[in-house]
């Protein structure tokens, strides 16, 4: 975490019911994803790996929907930790959804095979 706060330990029923309620919020897939990495890496429900964790989970929506995948490339990296601390302290995720939106989704291209298949 990039701030000095001590998030609670988090109680499994809370946390099942915050998933359960994103799982059912009304957004695109890619918002879902986004929203699932960013709510898990702040959440905290592990020792370490959040972001790690959460990122699986994102990539899981992205890649079943056929929606590419959330990656930070090292290029955005400062920034992108920059958004984080203030997304960490504020729990504001307005600015850095829309940076991961325009800077860490990247899409699956296909080879099509002999009769257009994949």
């Amino acid at each position: 975490m990039f701030t000095d706060d001590v998030l609670p330990i988090p109680v499994p029923s809370e946390v099942e019911q915050e998933l359960a309620d994103l799982l059912a919020a009304d957004m695109s897939t890619t918002e879902r994803a986004i929203t699932a990495f960013l709510w898990g890496a702040r959440r905290q429900m592990f020792w370490e790996g959040n972001k790690r964790t959460s990122l699986l989970l994102a990539n899981k929506f992205l890649v079943e929907q056929g929606h590419g995948m959330l990656k930070v490339t090292e290029k955005n990296m400062g920034r992108f930790n920059e958004l984080l601390s203030v997304y960490y302290s504020t729990n504001d995720m307005d600015q850095i959804k829309g940076f991961l939106y325009e800077h860490a989704i990247h899409g699956i291209d296909f080879e099509l095979g002999p009769r257009g298949t994949e």
